[in-house]
């Protein structure tokens, strides 16, 4: 309790200081220029989705697609269904909504008449400013002249490189060990280095080459340099061929019960956007090393109809012996001796199909997906995955829809494996007033469903023996005020990861949030969470299932000057198992941003205290990053971070980012576990990013 009186206290303080402020100085907010804008916006809207539910890896390919739009943004007047849906934090309503509008009143003069859309929040239209513009109605006819393009297209080269301070265990050398453990258990150095080239041409060509080394990984050059090696070219809108993929790329269709690599939108604060998008074929151009096929893809489209053929092969890590592994590593680490006997071991072929159907107000697609292992699967036997898919090959089919009458939005997928295990997600939208928005979806996965390749809405990130029922509501309330409150009740029909028997559980999310004519955001979050889980320690039977509850508060405050920006965050949390005491955590956080668009030099602090006391107390906050990399650290135990990121653009054609985070630890002198742990109470880590772009 004493712990959440000082957050509490704190936080009560810090508002105080900021309501406090004179209202002129909040008034003298100015426009930022369209790529500080759309960084801003982007942080904006992923710190809204970051969550515990989702990866870094996922929302990393979010983000890269947003900063590219923002650099080839869409015409509102030529504007079709698809391309709005690439701007992931509108609804459906929304996009419905904006084509109605410029097909009932005609081409925009200008982005503002956005703000007549009565779906549309201010701070919506807002968010919406960095990627689109009102242009000529008659853009899209434009003749493609394949020389004048390659005169103007837009090239990018990209140089990271990270370090960390302190030494890890899988970094040092001991004289006295064995002669047969002298060698340190990393075979690389501790940089991690990337390097990415991205080419533009229009929106017609694009062109992708990334290279990286993860830190402990080495690089020489007679093993190829880099570990990881990734190219693309996606070619689009040529006649009846609307795209075509060649290298790597990643593919994605109805509910993603079939294919969907890696992206889903899971539980997060944007409660009623939550259901996958046909997303079809995209160039892969980011980092991670799994999630993505590799070979060549392409789209048809005649008149309605769509088709689209796929296949890639590609080795994927795995650990073979006697022609068996049990499961496909997906982290993409080759730094020990482990890692990199599992590198590239396991082929793996995958050929797929996809027919659809597009009316004004109705889809229809069908997609068969086949799956064709070099070696045999098989899960290592536990309580949970007795049913998972085992063999060398799988075929899977699904139908999924997409309807839309009046004020009512259906979709759903409905997906069968080679083995007759099925899965399904229908869901159902609902606009019954202007500033109310409902949505009910619901779910049924097999206990024997087990596709290799889904990625679907759900609590776990295994779309397997689990059935749920996820309510949702948006209030778009007079006085800019915006209420969110969502609600998920879940069963699994089978033992599942951490917990030896069939459990159910209860998620719960009420947010309120309003942005003032001065750009002063205040924003309130409660969040539940009841989960089954096992105990296991020196009084209790190993695999004994009990209900964990968990629950937080957060708040946050965000004024903006003219040079300025501040993030105020206070957030307290309790989590309580069956049986034993309840324990309770917190964090206070102070971000502060400046920004002087004559000097091109912008900076970002952050200072953090924690105190969680146990891991189900466990902290997630999200960070600002570089571009192209991502941070939502944990936190658990007592302690500070401190963060700086600074941006300087010295010409128009150069951009340089230096970031630098230390975290401090209060109770405990080694930080981490095994290879990665560093001796001591404090983790260091530094980063630099170059960008040229002609």
């Amino acid at each position: 309790m004493k712990r959440c009186a000082a957050y509490v206290m704190t936080a009560a303080c810090l508002l105080l200081r900021w309501v406090g402020m004179p209202t002129a100085a909040l008034a003298q907010r100015q426009t930022l220029p369209d790529e500080t804008a759309a960084e801003q916006v982007i942080e904006d809207i992923c710190s809204l989705l970051a969550d515990e539910g989702q990866t870094a890896a996922e929302l990393d390919e979010w983000r890269e697609r947003l900063a590219e739009l923002a650099q080839n943004p869409i015409n509102l007047n030529t504007a079709t269904r698809e391309q709005l849906e690439q701007l992931y934090f509108l609804t459906e309503r929304q996009a419905d909504d904006i084509l109605y509008y410029i097909g009932q009143y005609g081409p925009m003069y200008s982005c503002s008449e956005l703000q007549l859309i009565g779906s549309l929040r201010p701070y919506e239209v807002r968010n919406m400013l960095p990627f689109v513009y009102a242009g000529a109605g008659g853009e899209r006819e434009r003749p493609f002249y394949l020389r004048e393009a390659l005169r103007n297209a837009h090239h990018e080269l990209i140089v990271r490189a990270d370090h960390a301070a302190e030494t890890k265990e899988g970094y040092r050398y001991d004289p006295d060990a064995d002669a047969e453990e002298v060698a340190p258990p990393y075979a690389g150095n501790p940089f991690y280095a990337s390097v990415r080239y991205r080419l533009r041409v229009q929106d017609r060509i694009r062109l992708s080459l990334t290279a990286e080394k993860d830190a402990g990984e080495a690089f020489t050059w007679r093993h190829g340099g880099f570990d990881f090696y990734s190219a693309s070219l996606e070619l689009s809108n040529f006649g009846c061929l609307k795209r075509v993929v060649l290298g790597d790329y990643r593919v994605s269709f109805g509910q993603g019960l079939v294919v969907n690599p890696a992206f889903r939108m899971s539980r997060s604060a944007d409660v009623t956007n939550v259901a996958c998008r046909t997303e079809g074929l995209r160039r892969y151009a980011s980092t991670p090393e799994a999630g993505f096929m590799r070979g060549v893809g392409a789209t048809m489209q005649w008149g309605r109809w769509q088709a689209t053929a796929f296949y890639s092969y590609r080795h994927v890590d795995g650990k073979v012996e006697d022609g068996v592994f049990h499961t496909i590593q997906t982290t993409g680490l080759h730094r020990t001796e482990s890692e990199l006997a599992a590198r590239h071991a396991v082929g793996q072929q995958v050929g797929g199909v996809h027919v659809m159907w597009q009316g004004t107000r109705m889809e229809i697609g069908l997609t068969a997906v086949h799956t064709q292992l070099s070696d045999t699967l098989r899960p290592q036997p536990t309580a949970y995955n007795a049913n998972f898919f085992a063999g060398t090959q799988q075929t899977t089919a699904g139908v999924h829809y997409r309807m839309r009458a009046g004020r009512v939005n259906l979709f759903g997928e409905t997906a069968v494996t080679d083995q007759w295990a099925w899965a399904t997600l229908n869901g159902m939208s609902l606009t019954p007033v202007a500033p109310l928005t409902l949505l009910v979806m619901q779910r049924h996965y097999g206990i024997r469903f087990d596709n290799m390749h889904a990625s679907a809405f759900g609590q776990s990130g295994r779309n397997t023996a689990e059935s749920g029922l996820y309510v949702a509501a948006r209030i778009d309330a007079p006085g800019r005020w915006t209420f969110r409150c969502a609600a998920d009740a879940y069963r699994y029909a089978y033992p599942h990861y951490n917990a030896d028997t069939p459990t159910d559980g209860l998620y719960a999310l009420l947010q309120a949030e309003t942005t003032t004519q001065q750009g002063l955001m205040l924003n309130w979050r409660i969040r539940y969470d009841r989960r089954g889980t096992n105990v296991s320690n020196a009084f209790e039977p190993i695999g004994q299932t009990r209900m964990l509850h968990k629950g937080s508060l957060r708040f946050q405050i965000r004024p903006h000057t003219a040079l300025f920006s501040t993030l105020t965050t206070a957030e307290v949390n309790f989590a309580h198992l069956t049986g034993n005491r309840t324990s309770g955590g917190g964090y206070t956080s102070q971000d502060i941003g400046f920004q002087q668009d004559r000097i091109g030099l912008s900076a970002w602090l952050r200072f953090q205290f924690f105190d969680a006391a146990g891991y189900h107390n466990r902290i997630y906050s999200y960070e600002q990053d570089l571009p192209g990399a991502f941070s939502i650290p944990t936190f658990f135990g007592q302690g500070v971070r401190l963060a700086l990121r600074i941006a300087y653009r010295p010409t128009a054609w150069l951009q340089l980012w230096f970031k630098a985070g230390q975290t401090i630890y209060a109770d405990r002198d080694e930080v981490g576990s095994g290879t990665e742990a560093i001796r001591g109470p404090k983790r260091t880590d530094f980063r630099i990013q170059a960008r040229l772009t002609l």
